[in-house]
């Protein structure tokens, strides 16, 4: 990268999360991961973001072609989503408060990650 996206990067004054899409090499198969939300391998759950306003979000997001595990009025759990990475890592989308004076976005809110045994963990 350039010189002020390193300096960007390790100056900034807040969380930073790096998103990498592996591609497979030239001929090689594709690339599958796992995701950790399908069995036998659960585990890692996804990550959270926070943003304004869900609805605009994911309509926007769906128009530059993001796929969705989960809308917002699907389910039982109304008002959040989750879309899908391009390695089909889920990434819940959830409303910030209104009193936030942020000038982003989007920001990170949380990491979720299943523990099926807490004492052998």
């Amino acid at each position: 990268g350039t010189k002020e996206a390193h300096d960007y990067v390790w100056n900034f004054k807040g969380v930073t999360l790096e998103f990498t899409h592996n591609h497979p090499a030239e001929g090689a198969e594709p690339f599958k991961a796992n995701n950790g939300n399908v069995e036998p391998h659960r585990g890692f759950g996804h990550i959270a973001m926070l943003c304004n306003d869900v609805y605009k979000t994911c309509e926007d997001l769906e128009a530059k072609g993001v796929g969705f595990q989960k809308k917002p009025d699907e389910g039982r759990m109304k008002g959040l989503a989750f879309c899908l990475d391009p390695d089909g890592y889920w990434i819940e989308l959830v409303k910030r408060s209104e009193k936030h004076n942020l000038k982003t976005d989007y920001n990170l809110a949380q990491a979720m990650i299943r523990v099926k045994d807490g004492k052998a963990s």
